[in-house]
């Protein structure tokens, strides 16, 4: 057995760190099976990457307490790609207990006939090399035949009573409805309210510029519907991982990426609710609207608030019907100073 440990300041400790001997373990074996109370979405992203840059391992993940606790809206999309990701790729499988809340954290790696265990305080967020919270977690790396083969018995029970995220009988009883999909983002800024209200006051209704919304009855993998289009394939290993569930990027027409007034090239934008990110122009005629440097900051801000208005669920597509019940179905873009451009989405 050994023991591992954060190390964190003042307490450093001679003992290897979780996601170290995580990292370690993951690289030379052929499965593994997790079962934990709490995903998140960098640490579901980081194993994803990992099994797409390198083919393996099989991977098997039993979620515990959200269907207790909620998941947030982010949480809930990044494990429904996870899943199909596994699925797609004959990979793997993501379960949910639904019986009771599960609350264990167990990692279990295999090769051959071999198998050793993590077990103790870590969540999947602990897998990540830069921790996002400065927590002290302590776990227990065990590598005794008799009790791996107790825990793996375990994990198999635990499997035969959860549910696949995908089955059509699982109902979740609701979400955590916080509006935090861009709280904490490296490359999101959050704007005071007086500010965001000041710039609203300045705002001359003759040179606001309209961008519709291209929905699933123009554009049904493209737009605010990039995530339906066709995933990304590793040529090397040949797995296909999907697009985002937040990708989005806005195909601007012609008529209006002509307007003398209309923005080029990376700029600044404030939205209506207090975020400021970059956003870049680009292709024939300006015509590509995205957010820089990930298309997924956009989607979450435009994404997100369709689902804390309550009218788009995660792997729904964004129709016309979506848009008309949420109150608006375009982006009000205006100049504020220089390169630095308003977004408004708020239902009219």
């Amino acid at each position: 057995m050994e023991l591992l440990t954060s190390n964190l300041q003042p307490l450093r400790t001679e003992n290897n760190t979780f996601s170290s001997k995580f990292d370690e373990l993951l690289s030379n074996c052929e499965q593994v099976d997790i079962a934990v109370g709490y995903i998140s979405e960098d640490s579901l992203n980081h194993l994803a990457n990992f099994i797409y840059k390198n083919g393996k391992p099989f991977c098997n993940i039993i979620i515990g307490m959200h269907y207790f606790d909620y998941f947030t809206y982010s949480q809930y999309a990044i494990a429904k790609e996870m899943e199909k990701f596994l699925k797609d790729n004959k990979l793997g499988c993501v379960k949910l207990v639904t019986s009771f809340p599960f609350h264990g954290k167990i990692y279990s790696f295999h090769k051959k006939n071999n198998s050793i265990s993590i077990i103790g305080s870590s969540n999947m967020s602990n897998i990540l090399l830069h921790q996002p919270i400065r927590q002290y977690e302590v776990d227990l790396l065990i590598e005794d035949k008799a009790i791996n083969t107790n825990i793996n018995s375990f994990i198999s029970s635990l499997s035969k009573i959860s549910s696949d995220l995908s089955s059509p009988d699982l109902k979740l009883p609701g979400f955590k409805k916080v509006n935090n999909l861009l709280d904490g983002l490296p490359d999101v800024n959050i704007i005071n309210d007086e500010v965001v209200q000041h710039i609203k006051s300045k705002i001359s209704k003759k040179e606001i510029i309209y961008i519709p919304i291209s929905t699933a009855e123009k554009a049904a993998s493209s737009n605010i519907n990039a995530c339906f289009g066709k995933g990304r394939e590793n040529k090397k290993t040949g797995i296909i991982k999907n697009r985002s569930w937040y990708e989005v990027e806005l195909i601007v027409t012609k008529k209006i990426a002509c307007l003398p007034n209309y923005p080029k090239n990376v700029i600044k934008v404030i939205t209506d609710d207090g975020y400021q990110f970059e956003c870049k122009i680009s292709g024939t005629n300006n015509k590509n609207f995205r957010s820089t440097p990930k298309l997924t900051i956009l989607g979450k801000w435009l994404k997100g608030r369709l689902e804390n208005a309550g009218v788009l669920k995660v792997g729904q597509m964004v129709t016309d019907e979506v848009l008309a019940k949420y109150g608006t179905s375009h982006i009000k873009m205006s100049l504020i100073k220089n390169n630095e451009w308003f977004l408004d989405f708020e239902p009219e």
